[in-house]
C-alpha cells in the first residue's frame, strides 16, 4: 500500500508543484506548452503571470504601482458634500493589472463624535479574484488612518489616498500614489543625458567700496573695478525636475591679463515659510587664477541641501583691494551658469 501511494506522489508531483507557479524553486516562460520542461501541456497560470508582473514593474510591492499619466492616474478629488471620486486609470497590484474607465465615487461616513480617518486602495482579492478600488474607514471619532492589509494569496491592497473628515463636514485629501519604478538598473552608457543647465542673467552690481551702482556699458559684460570691493546679486527657484549636483558657476573676463584675482561666490536659499537666509552657503575669498580675454568658468558651487521650490539668491564678489588680487585691471562679469542632474 505504502508503495502504490508513493508511485501516485511521484506522477502527480510535478503537476502540483507547477500548478502553484511560485511553488516551484525554478520556473521560466513562455515555452511551447508540450508538457516538456516549464512548458506546461495546460498553459500558464495567473500566478505566474503575477509574478512576471512584479518582477518587470513592481519593484516595492507594498506600494506600487500606479500607472503614470493613464487616464485620469487614479486621482482622488471631493467634488461636492461628503464624495470621494476616484479618476480613471490602471495600476498592477502585486502583480494583477487592473484598469478602470469611469470614475468611482464613494460616500464618507458623516462623523458624529469627531474627526474620523479614511483612506482609499486598490485592492486584490483572490477569493473574489478581483481587484478594485475600495474605501476605508475608522471608527467614528478615530482620526487615525486605516491600516493597508497586505497578505499574498489572500489580499493585497496598495494605498491611493487617505485623509480625515470632521463632524462640519470638511474634507482633506493626501494623495498616496506610488507610480510603476521597473527593478532595472540602466548603465550610463545606455542612460538619457539627464544633466540639465540655464542661464542666470545678473542685476546691476554694486562697487561697495564707493558705494556706487556697477552699471553695463559694454556688451561685454558688467565692469567690476579693479581696487574695490565689489559684488553681483541674482535669483533663481530651483527647478521641479532637479535630482541632485546643483553647481553654480560665475562667468567672467578679464580685459588682457592673466593673473590671479580675489573673489568667492556664496549663495542663500529658502523655501516659502522660511526666513530668505535660513541656509547659506559661504565657502569664502580666495585667489584665483584667470586667463585674460577668454571667458573664464570659475568659483564653481555646489549647492547641497537644496529642495525643489526653494528660492535661490546668489551673490559674486570681486576684492579688487586685496593683495592676492594681481590683474591690475578691471574685469567683465556676464552671469551665472548652473549646472545639475534632473529626473527622467
Amino acid at each position: 500500500m505504502r508503495n502504490i501511494l508513493l508511485a501516485i506522489f511521484l506522477v502527480f508531483m510535478p503537476f502540483v508543484a507547477r500548478a502553484g507557479g511560485e511553488n516551484v524553486s525554478q520556473d521560466s516562460l513562455f515555452w511551447p506548452t508540450s508538457g516538456v520542461g516549464d512548458g506546461n501541456a495546460s498553459g500558464y497560470t495567473s500566478d505566474q503571470w503575477a509574478w512576471l508582473n512584479r518582477m518587470l514593474w513592481i519593484d516595492d510591492p507594498t506600494a506600487g504601482g500606479v500607472a503614470l499619466n493613464y487616464l485620469g492616474t487614479l486621482t482622488v478629488t471631493n467634488p461636492a458634500g461628503r464624495t470621494l471620486r476616484v479618476a480613471p486609470g490602471g495600476a498592477i497590484v502585486y502583480g494583477f493589472p487592473y484598469q478602470s474607465t469611469a470614475d468611482v465615487d464613494f460616500t464618507l461616513t458623516l462623523p458624529v463624535i469627531n474627526t474620523t480617518g479614511w483612506r482609499i486602495v486598490l485592492r486584490a482579492d483572490w477569493a473574489t479574484q478581483t481587484v478594485r478600488v475600495v474605501l476605508l474607514e475608522s471608527a467614528d471619532g478615530v482620526a487615525a488612518i486605516p491600516a493597508v492589509t497586505q497578505a499574498a494569496g489572500v489580499t493585497w491592497e496598495i494605498p491611493i489616498a487617505s485623509g480625515t473628515i470632521t463632524v462640519a463636514p470638511a474634507i482633506e485629501i493626501s494623495h498616496a500614489r506610488t507610480y510603476f519604478n521597473p527593478g532595472i538598473r540602466i548603465d550610463e552608457d545606455h542612460i538619457a543625458d539627464r544633466t540639465r543647465h540655464f542661464w542666470v542673467s545678473p542685476n546691476a552690481g554694486w562697487n561697495i567700496t564707493d558705494g556706487t551702482v556697477i552699471v553695463r556699458d559694454t556688451d561685454l559684460g558688467l565692469a567690476f573695478p579693479d581696487l574695490k570691493l565689489s559684488a553681483i546679486y541674482a535669483w533663481f527657484e530651483i527647478p521641479q525636475d532637479y535630482v541632485s549636483d546643483m553647481t553654480i558657476t560665475a562667468v567672467i573676463q578679464p580685459k588682457t591679463t592673466s593673473a590671479n584675482i580675489y573673489s568667492q561666490i556664496l549663495a542663500k536659499f529658502a523655501t516659502c515659510g522660511e526666513v530668505y537666509n535660513t541656509h547659506s552657503l559661504i565657502p569664502g575669498f580666495g585667489a584665483v587664477a584667470v586667463t585674460g580675454d577668454i571667458y573664464n568658468c570659475i568659483d564653481a558651487l555646489a549647492l547641497t541641501g537644496v529642495a525643489v521650490g526653494d528660492f535661490v539668491t546668489v551673490t559674486w564678489s570681486r576684492s579688487g583691494l586685496n593683495a592676492l588680487d594681481t590683474t591690475g585691471q578691471d574685469l567683465y562679469f556676464f552671469g551665472f551658469y548652473v549646472s545639475y542632474i534632473a529626473d527622467m
